[in-house]
């Protein structure tokens, strides 16, 4: 071989070799700027939440402000509603956390509700328990429906995370799941303030709902009785089922158990809730009086007066309305 065709074959080497670096090179790549992106979105999407109502969570605070909540309701394009991704996150982490203790729940018998089969979209009422299969198509992945409460009278609409039954078929429990970091956790020796307020408003609104049902199941009761429904051969069947559910209505809430996470080790602590005079002292002393405040502006138009004086006493009322700065809108 001369000294030409090596040279060209050295040459030849050397392409492949910087053509396969080529191919070979890794181009790096990140998903945040689609994260963040899709993020960002959602917050431009209907959140599903319904609008001009007393939602638990909110009212409960215990420095809820019926004037930052009318102004809210009148001035909404005010009020900051973009969620960081971060606190997106946190928020979502939470949402399945509470998912994957209503399944726990569920397997235990405890748990009362409805759930849907994620497979068929079956629904059934009542209790699961260890590994329950669906009927329809005989597989266990349920999603617990959370039991809605809705008070007409004060306008107070939401969702608690579900209704505990014992075994003895007595009583009833509302139950609250919470999530917190390392920090909150280690103060908490009781229930905090704003969950037990929260507390005493599912309790005494799932107990006013509880005596109207009451009446008005004893009173079908009554009409089967009577013969006067016209059901035929479904007479019993529709006894047995109203039975059923005068058994359930039956059953009193007794309190409510208030289950803490800690997200950053998985540790937990447990806090019970009675259903005692405290609750409804709390509702009649203490909300329903700043609901009138916000029913009375919905039919006058009156915002009802200012309870902070400077803004270090917006903030402590967690308000992000700038309402001292924008004093002229909100007179």
């Amino acid at each position: 071989m001369g000294l030409s065709d090596l040279l060209k074959e050295r040459g030849s080497m050397r392409s492949s070799e910087s053509l396969a670096k080529i191919r070979n090179k890794v181009e790096p790549f990140s998903i945040l700027p689609y994260l963040a992106e899709y993020t960002e979105k959602l917050n431009y999407e209907d959140d599903g939440r319904a609008k001009g109502v007393f939602h638990p969570s909110e009212i409960s605070k215990d420095h809820f402000c019926p004037r930052a909540w009318c102004i809210t309701h009148k001035y909404e394009h005010l009020v900051e509603k973009r969620i960081p991704m971060t606190l997106r996150i946190t928020f979502d982490i939470g949402h399945y956390l509470h998912a994957m203790m209503q399944k726990y729940l569920s397997q235990t018998g405890l748990l009362w509700g409805k759930y849907r089969c994620q497979i068929c979209n079956t629904l059934i009422k009542g209790f699961l328990g260890y590994m329950t299969k669906c009927c329809s198509c005989g597989e266990n992945d349920w999603e617990y429906i959370e039991p809605r409460i809705d008070n007409e009278e004060w306008n107070i609409h939401g969702r608690t995370d579900g209704i505990l039954i014992p075994p003895e078929m007595n009583r009833k429990y509302v139950f609250e799941f919470k999530t917190s970091n390392s920090r909150t956790y280690s103060g908490l020796k009781e229930s905090m303030g704003g969950h037990r307020n929260q507390a005493s408003i599912y309790m005494w609104c799932l107990e006013q709902d509880r005596i109207d049902n009451l009446r008005l199941l004893y009173g079908e009761r009554e009409v089967l009785k009577s013969g006067k429904g016209e059901f035929g051969e479904d007479t019993q069947l529709i006894m047995n089922m109203l039975e059923e559910n005068i058994q359930y209505h039956e059953m009193p809430f007794k309190g409510m158990v208030v289950l803490y996470l800690n997200k950053d080790n998985s540790t937990h602590k447990e806090f019970f809730v009675p259903y005692d005079s405290d609750v409804d002292g709390y509702m009649k002393k203490t909300l329903f009086p700043k609901l009138l405040e916000c029913k009375k502006y919905l039919t006058t138009g009156e915002l009802p007066k200012r309870i902070c004086r400077n803004e270090a006493e917006c903030k402590l009322y967690y308000c992000n309305l700038n309402c001292l700065k924008n004093a002229e809108l909100f007179i």
